[in-house]
């Protein structure tokens, strides 16, 4: 599919399953989910490569939680070996943690960056009404001005009929 400019949302909710993802159905209609949410706003073909990048973090963010809950959250590392060739293990802290953590600092980053978390609306929502505002506050103030200015034009005429 070629695409250039805006996207309409059926093009968006068309867009293939991202390369890095298990062909699983949560998956797929996590993406779903995702396209559909994401193609209310409006939505760029520059976009693209910073929603597949959030959903991959999404989907790596759900692996690793996996992981440590079927591991827990510490796991044992060999530390080295005995005299005799044994293994000597610690309990140690499962990086999977770090990992979904990561991931979901990640996707919340990007998901503000799109406009998808209730912060992020919200705080769109609020530059629209500041700008609307602003907007109103230069209009009224050019009217004043051009008021302003056509009533010093009468002022100039009646001076140069007197002259």
């Amino acid at each position: 599919m070629e695409l250039s400019g805006a996207l309409t949302a059926q093009q968006a909710c068309a867009l293939p399953l991202p390369r890095q993802v298990p062909r699983t159905q949560a998956v797929k209609k996590l993406w779903q989910t995702i396209l559909q949410e994401v193609a209310r706003h409006e939505l760029r073909v520059g976009d693209l490569p910073l929603i597949e990048a959030m959903f991959v973090a999404k989907v790596r963010h759900s692996q690793a939680g996996a992981l440590v809950k079927r591991q827990g959250f510490y796991v044992e590392k060999c530390v080295g070996f005995t005299k005799d060739g044994d293994p000597i293990y610690l309990e140690v802290k499962n990086p999977a943690l770090k990992e979904e953590r990561d991931q979901a600092v990640l996707y919340d980053k990007l998901a503000q960056r799109l406009g998808l978390s209730p912060e992020s609306r919200i705080r769109l929502d609020l530059m629209q009404i500041a700008g609307a505002t602003l907007l109103g506050t230069l209009k009224k103030s050019l009217e004043e001005l051009t008021d302003e200015d056509q009533g010093e034009e009468v002022i100039d005429a009646e001076v140069l009929e007197e002259e």
